[in-house]
């Protein structure tokens, strides 16, 4: 079984073998030996591991996703565990407790592998996609919107996404159960805004699980954070670009060019290092003047400024010092995939 700490006791996680439901039995931490066997432990299953984040309300690493998938870990239903009593159907309800969110340093353990501390399971998971913004009704809360996922089989043109909406690290929704165009570009706020669009809608028959039943009641607060917002832009404001080849880049405004008659008529804009397209750096890979683009073809963006790159005089300093790319000074790569810069071509959906 995977095993995740928490500051009350711990989440066993695993398969039951009969019925293949994922299932989590969170143990309380034991006072004493006699404790341990009669403490209240909950049980809960679901038909996926990303469906048991959401019932669970805790984010799992891709190495328990792998665990659950391949079956290598057991929590069998109306079994015993470690000496505490597995229920029969692992139907528990369970409301937010601080007490069961494993903390960063809580350690996660999984057969034949190293502990891992909880942050370094999750950091090193993948995430194709990352929305953070403080909440409107309080500014402490910090809704979070990642997409995991996208499948690559395609059939009838769609795949299936994998996501999970988050409320200060709760998990509120997760699944891999939403089919989107094969061809969708994955870092859009077009993305950003259908998800949230439709992972709050409340389908009327059936009933909300805990985690919805905290997500809906805000539901025009998230929407009200994903508006599009239709300008004009002032300068530094984050904006995405059509340009001429098709692909959607992401960049700053520097300038807006007034018409005659309307706010703004094309912008002045500086591409995301990460995201510019080939032709347009300069002698020591610098961008000369940024780009003027139409205001058609200009968006204001919900999507976060790129891991920086190192700069071309420290590339230049690395090449002159070791006579090739060091490898000490450079950035390492960030935890963000590749899929984020390249993006995915198409159009978005």
């Amino acid at each position: 079984m995977a095993v995740v700490e928490t500051p009350s006791g711990e989440w066993l996680i695993g398969i039951d073998p009969p019925s293949r439901l994922c299932v989590a039995l969170h143990c309380p931490a034991p006072v004493d030996l006699a404790a341990r066997f009669t403490a209240p432990a909950y049980t809960v299953a679901a038909s996926s591991s990303w469906e048991l984040e959401a019932r669970i309300g805790v984010a799992l690493g891709d190495e328990i996703h792998q665990a659950l998938r391949t079956g290598i870990v057991i929590v069998p239903l109306n079994g015993t565990v470690n000496g505490v009593r597995v229920a029969a159907r692992g139907a528990d309800q369970l409301s937010l407790d601080a007490d069961r969110m494993p903390r960063g340093s809580d350690l996660v353990r999984l057969p034949g592998g190293r502990p891992l501390t909880y942050h370094q399971s999750l950091a090193g998971s993948s995430v194709l996609l990352r929305w953070e913004q403080a909440g409107l009704e309080d500014p402490s809360d910090v809704f979070r919107l990642d997409v995991l996922a996208l499948g690559s089989e395609i059939q009838d043109g769609r795949r299936d996404l994998t996501y999970r909406l988050s409320l200060n690290d709760r998990v509120l929704l997760a699944g891999n159960d939403i089919e989107v165009p094969a061809d969708i570009v994955v870092r859009s706020s077009d993305t950003i805004r259908g998800l949230v669009a439709m992972l709050t809608s409340p389908d009327l028959e059936t009933p909300p699980t805990a985690g919805q039943q905290v997500l809906f009641p805000r539901r025009d607060e998230l929407l009200s954070l994903v508006a599009e917002n239709p300008g004009p832009f002032p300068p530094d404001e984050r904006v995405e670009v059509r340009v001429p080849d098709g692909r959607l880049l992401t960049g700053t405004v520097t300038a807006a060019i007034r018409g005659a008659d309307q706010p703004a008529r094309s912008y002045q804009w500086i591409p995301d290092r990460s995201s510019l397209p080939g032709g347009l750096l300069g002698p020591g890979g610098v961008l000369r003047g940024g780009i003027v683009s139409p205001a058609s073809a200009v968006r204001a963006s919900l999507l976060p400024e790129p891991p920086e790159l190192p700069e071309p005089a420290e590339l230049d300093a690395n090449l002159d010092l070791w006579g090739s790319a060091a490898p000490g000074p450079l950035p390492a790569t960030p935890t963000i995939q590749p899929q984020i810069a390249a993006g995915l071509g198409g159009a978005g959906g």
